[in-house]
Protein backbone atom coordinates (compact mmCIF):
# COMPACT_ATOMS: atom_id res chain seq x y z
CA UNK A 1 0.00 0.00 0.00
CA UNK A 2 1.46 3.19 -0.80
CA UNK A 3 1.02 6.05 1.69
CA UNK A 4 0.64 9.75 0.63
CA UNK A 5 2.19 12.51 2.82
CA UNK A 6 -0.98 13.59 4.20
CA UNK A 7 -1.68 9.99 5.14
CA UNK A 8 1.67 9.80 7.26
CA UNK A 9 0.85 13.15 8.88
CA UNK A 10 -1.94 11.58 10.87
CA UNK A 11 -0.06 8.20 11.05
CA UNK A 12 2.73 10.47 12.63
CA UNK A 13 0.40 12.76 14.45
CA UNK A 14 -1.51 9.65 16.21
CA UNK A 15 1.57 7.79 16.92
CA UNK A 16 3.19 10.94 18.67
CA UNK A 17 -0.13 11.97 20.45
CA UNK A 18 -0.07 7.88 21.62
CA UNK A 19 -4.04 7.69 20.95
CA UNK A 20 -4.98 4.62 18.11
CA UNK A 21 -8.58 3.72 18.18
CA UNK A 22 -7.60 0.60 19.69
CA UNK A 23 -6.09 2.04 22.14
CA UNK A 24 -9.16 4.18 23.55
CA UNK A 25 -10.81 1.63 24.52
CA UNK A 26 -7.45 0.24 26.88
CA UNK A 27 -7.90 3.10 28.70
CA UNK A 28 -11.19 1.43 30.21
CA UNK A 29 -10.97 -1.73 31.48
CA UNK A 30 -13.23 -4.54 30.85
CA UNK A 31 -14.85 -4.66 34.49
CA UNK A 32 -15.47 -1.20 34.03
CA UNK A 33 -17.10 -1.47 30.40
CA UNK A 34 -19.47 -4.55 32.08
CA UNK A 35 -20.53 -2.04 34.97
CA UNK A 36 -21.26 0.76 31.92
CA UNK A 37 -23.06 -1.67 30.02
CA UNK A 38 -25.02 -3.36 32.53
CA UNK A 39 -25.52 0.54 33.64
CA UNK A 40 -27.04 1.46 30.24
CA UNK A 41 -29.12 -1.37 29.70
CA UNK A 42 -30.50 -1.14 33.65
CA UNK A 43 -31.57 2.74 32.66
CA UNK A 44 -33.24 1.41 29.25
CA UNK A 45 -35.29 -1.43 31.35
CA UNK A 46 -35.84 1.59 34.04
CA UNK A 47 -37.05 3.63 31.49
CA UNK A 48 -39.26 1.21 29.74
CA UNK A 49 -41.22 0.50 33.16
CA UNK A 50 -41.63 3.62 34.21
CA UNK A 51 -43.51 4.05 30.67
CA UNK A 52 -45.43 1.11 31.23
CA UNK A 53 -46.78 2.12 34.56
CA UNK A 54 -47.89 5.55 33.16
CA UNK A 55 -49.45 3.65 30.22
CA UNK A 56 -51.03 1.50 32.43
CA UNK A 57 -51.99 4.26 35.15
CA UNK A 58 -54.14 6.10 32.47
CA UNK A 59 -55.28 3.47 30.86
CA UNK A 60 -56.98 2.81 34.08
CA UNK A 61 -58.07 6.70 34.64
CA UNK A 62 -59.49 6.21 31.17
CA UNK A 63 -61.60 3.12 32.21
CA UNK A 64 -62.33 4.98 34.97
CA UNK A 65 -63.58 7.91 32.32
CA UNK A 66 -65.94 5.57 30.23
CA UNK A 67 -67.68 4.01 32.79
CA UNK A 68 -68.76 7.43 34.17
CA UNK A 69 -69.45 8.79 30.66
CA UNK A 70 -71.45 5.25 30.44
CA UNK A 71 -74.09 6.27 32.64
CA UNK A 72 -74.03 9.48 32.09
CA UNK A 73 -74.99 8.04 28.67
CA UNK A 74 -77.58 5.67 29.97
CA UNK A 75 -79.17 8.40 32.56
CA UNK A 76 -79.27 10.21 29.21
CA UNK A 77 -81.18 7.89 27.66
CA UNK A 78 -83.50 7.11 30.10
CA UNK A 79 -84.59 11.28 30.31
CA UNK A 80 -85.02 11.12 26.89
CA UNK A 81 -87.28 7.86 26.70
CA UNK A 82 -89.47 9.19 29.31
CA UNK A 83 -89.56 12.54 27.34
CA UNK A 84 -90.92 10.35 24.49
CA UNK A 85 -93.44 9.06 26.39
CA UNK A 86 -94.55 12.36 27.80
CA UNK A 87 -94.76 13.39 24.46
CA UNK A 88 -96.58 10.43 22.92
CA UNK A 89 -99.37 11.30 25.87
CA UNK A 90 -99.96 14.67 25.23
CA UNK A 91 -101.04 14.20 21.87
CA UNK A 92 -103.18 11.18 22.94
CA UNK A 93 -106.94 11.35 23.15
CA UNK A 94 -106.44 10.36 27.34
CA UNK A 95 -104.43 13.46 27.79
CA UNK A 96 -106.72 15.91 26.23
CA UNK A 97 -109.91 14.39 27.64
CA UNK A 98 -107.98 14.45 30.79
CA UNK A 99 -107.49 18.55 31.06
CA UNK A 100 -110.85 19.01 29.75
CA UNK A 101 -112.46 17.63 32.54
CA UNK A 102 -109.68 18.58 35.16
CA UNK A 103 -108.95 22.52 33.69
CA UNK A 104 -112.56 23.45 32.09
CA UNK A 105 -114.84 21.28 33.80
CA UNK A 106 -115.94 19.73 30.64
CA UNK A 107 -118.16 16.44 31.26
CA UNK A 108 -119.22 13.67 28.86
CA UNK A 109 -122.90 13.94 27.19
CA UNK A 110 -124.07 11.03 29.25
CA UNK A 111 -122.73 11.75 32.15
CA UNK A 112 -124.74 13.29 34.93
CA UNK A 113 -123.03 15.53 37.84
CA UNK A 114 -123.75 15.85 41.36
CA UNK A 115 -123.07 19.26 43.31
CA UNK A 116 -122.75 18.40 46.83
CA UNK A 117 -123.96 21.91 48.45
CA UNK A 118 -123.02 20.78 52.42
CA UNK A 119 -119.66 22.36 52.40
Amino acid sequence: MKSTPAHNDIETDQQQSGLHRASLTAFISPKVRLRLYIAFWFAIAIGFVISVLAQSYRYEALLAQEALLQEQIAAAQQVARQLQRDLQYHYSDAFVERIARDQLGFIRADEIIFINDAR
